[in-house]
Parts: C-alpha cells; structure tokens; sequence
C-alpha cells in the first residue's frame, strides 16, 4: 500500500544534514563489552564503539525515571485476571514512588551482572529483529558454541538468566556497511532500530529475571487495556510511543537501513457511534495540522485492499482477535525524528516535563506523511495528509478551497 505513495514516502528522507549525536551519557553496565559473546559470528569487538550512540539512547530509556516507570509498574504491580482468564498487571501507587523506582535501577543493576547479547549466527535462519530466551542453552544454535564464549553470571538474584540475539543485519552494517558510503540518514536509521530492538528485547528478559511470568511460562498482559501478552510491544508503545519497523524487512538479514522506518499503531475500532472513530482517528494524527483525505495518489476515489489486522507489525498486542475492524495507523518516520533521540537538549527536554510536571510524553510525529487505514465491517477506507507541494494534492487543496468560498458567498 505504501508504494502507492512512493513519492510522498520519499519526502521523508531526510537531507543528511544533521547534527552528529551529543549524547553524553554512561552505557549501562548491562551493555558492556564484557556482557557480549564471542565465538561464531561476533564481532561486537570490532564494531562496539560504532554501535554507542544506540547504546547510550537503550541506556537512558533504562535508566531515567520517567522511561523507568514501564519497569515499575511490571515489577510492583498486582496480577489480576480479566473476564478471559488472562492474567494482567494492575496498578499501585507504589509502583510510582521514588523508593520503587531506585529498587528498579538496583534490579537492573542485577540483572545486567547476568544478561548475555549477541548476534544471530550465519546458521539462524529465522526471520527476527531479536529473541530471547530464559537460559542461552535453549537457542537451537547453542551447540556451535563454548563455554568460554559467553560471559559469566555475576549475580544470583535473578529467577532466570536471559540470553539475547540480535538480528545478524546490525552487524552487518556496522561492520561492512558502516565504511561502503552509509548515509547519515543511514547510520541514524541503524542506530535507532538497534537502540529499539535492545528495549523491546530487555523487557522481555528483565521479566524472566524477576520471575514475573506465569506457571506455563507465559508472560502477564502489562495492562488491563492489552489483548495479547507481548511486553517488547507494551513498552515501545510507552515508551517510544511507537512500534517500530524498517520499510524493507530484509535489512534485518543484509543491514541495509537506506529505506526509511515506519512507525505502526493498531486499535480496535470501538463502539459507541462516530465520536469515539474520531477520537481514535484524532489521537493517530498526533496532532498533525495537514489536512487528510481519502483520495489515492492520483486524486482518484479507489478501493482498497482488505488487509488483516496481523498485517500490522505489533496488532496482536492490542487486538483481542483477527477482527476485520480496526483502525491502523502507519507513519513514515522523518529522519529529524530519529536524530532528537540522540540529542542531549531534547533529553534536558523530556526530564524538566518529567521533573516539573510528572509528564512524560515521547516526542510526537508530528509532520511525517502517515496512512490511517481502516475497516469496520465493510470496504476499507484510508486517510492520507496532503502536501501542497505535490501537484495532485494541491489540486485537491485549490478545489476545497474553491468550494469553501462558494458556500461563503464569496465570488
């Protein structure tokens, strides 16, 4: 469906003209050389110091309190069951007090004394941007490795000791890549996924560290409003605002970041008559000023394709089914976006809101060209923003503009 869109998809591109990163935060301990594989396939040594702006950006949303929140919640809330029997996290008022947030840091603490990253081998075929698992003999590809190759448990505190495997893509691209005419805008993308795919998965893994799963080993929903149990998705959705996804899904395999990412958000499309559509559609524009319309790239009324709602990276999370209703938002992220991440103003930003006014709000694509796209029972529907400096959509703009005056009155 995008490439209908191709060339509004190419104004977010970016210029390459941006600021270099001007974080100057510590790594996180858990990230570490030392917290590394080797053997087969690693060759986090070599490309470690290309990989640290990603580092640094995981770092402070694992660190900071506002980003720490998520964790509290997981870790001090009370398990309930829904009218499903599926279990969630409810919420305490300790979950958000300063003495629950400082146990938290000193859990992580723990906790990166015992995680292990590394990249999927040559031999892993699977296609993912990141796994976990409880123990790092349960990888099918365990065998191909020794002992010595991983690093050693620091701490017994924890219930599990989680192992991490990165998609073989980001080494790829931060040891080939990397030096063969990378972009800016290309190295920004590869930072930024890999700084994401680090989040997701450590939510995955800092749950298995304190236990917080149920008997079958199943993970708890992290709220009552959750359909699916999947907390890498719950806390990009928190704290990144977003799920995340390169437009080309091979990059996890070639490390090819020269498309742009997009960022994708499913709800389901609720009762109650159109003001609560609207609402929906409201808080998916986040806030944008364009305005929208159904037509496609040709200004033609058209239909669209009938797409499941497991078509949208991250639907499984926030819908109870495969329901044929529901309203999908997909942005394509301008590379400005990407880079505020990895500036320490912005930073200064999100922690004076936090401090001030205990607000924690991650920074809004506002002007990124975005699709909504819909089905409610019966043919799908989309919404696109215009953008006057393309020629079919200031056509669009010159007609509504027209017919305005001829309701006014005005000659």
């Amino acid at each position: 469906m995008l490439c209908e869109f191709d060339w509004h998809v190419q104004q977010e591109k970016g210029s390459g003209n941006y600021p270099l990163p001007s974080l100057t935060n510590p790594i996180l301990p858990m990230f570490a050389i030392d917290r590394w594989a080797t053997g087969p396939g690693q060759h986090t040594r070599e490309i470690y110091d290309r990989m640290r702006p990603a580092l640094q950006l995981a770092s402070l949303w694992l660190n900071d309190d506002h980003c720490l929140l998520w964790f509290s919640h997981l870790t001090f809330g009370e398990w309930r069951a829904n009218a499903e029997g599926k279990m969630y996290i409810s919420s305490t008022s300790y979950s958000a007090s300063p003495m629950a947030l400082q146990i938290v840091k000193a859990k992580l603490s723990e906790f990166g004394k015992v995680i292990i990253f590394m990249f999927f081998p040559s031999s892993y075929k699977e296609h993912r941007w990141g796994t976990t698992v409880s123990g790092k003999e349960h990888f099918s590809f365990f065998h191909e490795y020794r002992k010595s190759d991983f690093p050693p448990v620091l701490s017994s505190e924890g219930v599990r000791n989680p192992c991490i495997a990165l998609a073989r893509g980001f080494d790829e691209f931060f040891r080939k890549l990397w030096s063969r005419g990378a972009t800016v805008d290309d190295c920004y993308r590869a930072q930024f996924m890999l700084a994401c795919v680090l989040g997701h998965e450590v939510a995955h893994a800092y749950a298995m560290f304190i236990g917080q799963f149920d008997s079958r080993g199943r993970e708890p929903l992290w709220s009552a409003t959750e359909k699916h149990a999947e907390l890498g998705y719950s806390w990009e959705m928190n704290v990144i605002g977003h799920v995340i996804m390169p437009i080309a899904d091979d990059a996890h395999k070639n490390g090819c970041f020269k498309n742009q990412l997009n960022a994708t958000n499913v709800q389901t499309a609720l009762p109650g008559g159109n003001g609560n559509r609207l609402s929906v559609i409201h808080d998916l524009k986040e806030g944008s000023r364009a305005e929208f319309t159904s037509r496609d790239a040709s200004g033609n009324r058209r239909s669209w394709p009938a797409l499941n709602a497991i078509d949208f990276r991250g639907a499984k999370w926030s819908l109870s089914d495969n329901s044929p209703s529901f309203i999908a938002s997909i942005h394509i992220i301008p590379v400005p976006w990407v880079v505020c991440w990895f500036q320490k103003d912005v930073w200064a930003s999100l922690k004076a809101r936090w401090i001030h006014h205990s607000l924690y709000i991650p920074p809004p694509l506002t002007k990124a060209f975005m699709i909504i796209y819909e089905r409610n029972g019966g043919p799908a529907t989309i919404l696109r923003p215009l953008n006057p400096r393309n020629r079919v959509d200031a056509k669009i703009l010159e007609n509504r503009r027209r017919k305005e005056a001829e309701l006014s009155g005005i000659t």
